[in-house]
């Protein structure tokens, strides 16, 4: 089955200081290690970037990567987004999407949902909620406890059959939508959740690459 992995790397680094796509981590730039492991399981890789890193980025690490395709992104995460899914093959079946921020996703999670979204059409990488979940009015207070058995935080990759999220990003209407896997879901879509076994944390700030290096330095995933 071929799949095209889209990485998003489109951000401008605002709460990170500078773009952290190209923190080094342990050594090579955030963005890489997700390409890498994409490029494990995947039949084409897309990256998309902001559009004046391009050229940038092909100077320095091109002829290492002489496969990767890259585009420039949008304003926003979903025009990044679909900037990907109107280059992917015509012959990809299924599409995963990916951020470029989560350098610590392992090929045995992206195996997982890969299984999961050509089995049920389309499934997400998550972690279910270990605090207790709070439900809060619009004044502040709390409105109601949720049962945390049944919340889970939406992590990448987000992996879809063709049809399903090229027909999702179709409907400007679902624009208001914080995922990918949300424009599926509101169509009428079930969307599989995968738990994750490794410690996929995405780079928000400067602390998050200290606990990252920790991580990989403890091999621990």
């Amino acid at each position: 089955m071929f799949i095209s992995s889209i990485i998003v790397a489109g951000g401008s680094g605002k709460r990170f200081g500078s773009k952290k796509q190209y923190h080094q981590l342990n050594g090579k730039p955030v963005v890489l290690w997700a390409i890498e492991k994409f490029a494990q399981v995947s039949d084409e890789v897309i990256l998309i970037l902001p559009k004046e890193d391009i050229k940038y980025f092909q100077q320095k690490w091109g002829k290492k990567y002489p496969a990767l395709k890259i585009y420039g992104g949008g304003k926003e995460r979903r025009q990044s987004v679909e900037n990907g899914l109107n280059k992917i093959s015509t012959e990809a079946r299924l599409v995963a999407i990916h951020d470029g921020a989560r350098p610590l996703i392992s090929k045995t999670d992206i195996q997982s949902c890969i299984r999961a979204a050509s089995k049920h059409g389309a499934a997400i990488c998550a972690v279910a909620a270990s605090d207790t979940v709070k439900l809060s009015d619009n004044s502040g207070n709390i409105k109601q406890t949720i049962d945390r058995k049944k919340v889970f935080l939406a992590q990448t990759p987000q992996i879809f059959k063709r049809n399903i999220i090229l027909e999702a990003f179709k409907r400007k209407k679902l624009l208001n939508c914080t995922d990918d896997a949300q424009m599926v879901e509101v169509t009428g879509k079930k969307v599989r959740l995968v738990s994750t076994t490794s410690p996929n944390i995405k780079i928000t700030t400067k602390a998050d690459i200290l606990i990252a290096e920790k991580l990989i330095n403890r091999g621990s995933f």
